[in-house]
């Protein structure tokens, strides 16, 4: 899979926000917030293919966590990415 090109991810802070491109403008009807995690993870994604396999890998990677949490994170994530088109 890979992030859908047509949304964008900045970083306000510790946290981060998908807009919507259309065209060269950026449409903030539809704002959508993420977590450092999660926009950590897109980040790390953004412009290759990847699977819930390694954004497991970089969850553990980068955090205290055991992997079975980590791929019960990343599944529940990339549901709701799935739900807003941001993946393909």
């Amino acid at each position: 899979m890979r992030i859908n090109p047509d949304y964008k991810l900045h970083r306000l802070g510790r946290h981060y926000m998908i807009v919507d491109r259309c065209a060269d403008n950026t449409n903030l009807a539809h704002v959508y917030s993420l977590n450092a995690s999660a926009g950590k993870l897109w980040i790390e994604v953004a412009d290759k293919d990847f699977t819930a396999d390694d954004l497991t890998d970089i969850l553990c990677r980068d955090y205290d966590v055991d992997k079975d949490r980590a791929a019960a994170d990343v599944s529940a994530l990339l549901r709701k990415w799935d739900d807003a088109g941001f993946i393909l």
